[in-house]
């Protein structure tokens, strides 16, 4: 199986499907080729400034295998806010209520020795919550129980020393991407794989354990056949701009 893990996408449906084009997860048709598993990571639609994307929405979304939030995602839950959100799309808010209350939406995943998250999780509350040594898949599955206990019984259940895990400003849905570097000691010990910040660009950080998929005017996406021993870094500008194809490795000492 090979995995596909797209970040940001903010409301671009054409160029989310031209990209999954160039990853070869999709045909001409935009029809999923076999073989392939689709994960984003949240900020799928914009949801607000005034952006008009509720057509093309739920169509891209039968694309994606695995569907994270992100904060602008979640702002249609509720849970979180951000400037220009007053001015969305209300039918595309109404859809991603109805696929969260389906049980479309998570908060972490993994592939390997991965953890994906929209924002990543930082070095206090990798350790706040006992993460250090644990499995990835296995700290998925414990953010993602959290979530679900944090719907279903309120913000309380998910405050750890004061701060909400996930709607905080250093939560897994608002993480900086500074507070994830630094401390280096710290982030090696956990692979990372998030979006969220665009100033960084689509890049491999330089301790190869932090891959960031929020590109600056382009959608990224990593492509792995081996499970996330080796990716392939694929982007799609969105100024009109060829497209770039960059071979990096991952380092998994």
């Amino acid at each position: 199986m090979i995995k596909v893990i797209v970040g940001d996408v903010h409301g671009s449906w054409g160029d989310f499907i031209e990209l999954l084009k160039l990853c070869g997860a999709v045909n001409e048709n935009g029809e999923k080729n076999p073989g392939y598993h689709i994960i984003q990571l949240g900020d799928f639609p914009n949801l607000g400034y005034g952006q008009v994307e509720h057509a093309g929405h739920l169509e891209a979304l039968s694309l994606v295998d695995e569907a994270l939030l992100g904060n602008h995602d979640a702002a249609a839950l509720g849970i979180v806010n951000f400037d220009g959100f007053e001015d969305r799309d209300l039918k595309c808010e109404y859809q991603v209520q109805c696929q969260h209350f389906q049980g479309r939406y998570k908060v972490a995943t993994n592939i390997g020795d991965w953890l994906i998250t929209h924002a990543g999780i930082s070095p206090y509350l990798y350790y706040k919550l006992n993460y250090e040594n644990v499995p990835a898949y296995v700290i998925a599955n414990d953010l993602n129980g959290r979530f679900r206990q944090y719907m279903e019984l309120g913000a309380r259940s998910a405050v750890i020393s004061g701060y909400d895990i996930f709607t905080h400003s250093n939560g897994i849905l608002w993480l900086r991407y500074t507070e994830l570097t630094k401390y280096p000691e710290t982030t090696v010990k956990l692979k990372q794989i998030r979006g969220h910040c665009h100033f960084v660009g689509a890049t491999l950080d330089e301790t190869g354990s932090i891959w960031n998929l929020a590109g600056h005017h382009e959608l990224a996406a990593l492509v792995t056949e081996d499970e996330g021993k080796t990716f392939k870094l694929v982007t799609l500008p969105m100024l009109g701009h060829e497209h770039m194809v960059e071979h990096k490795e991952a380092i998994n000492d």
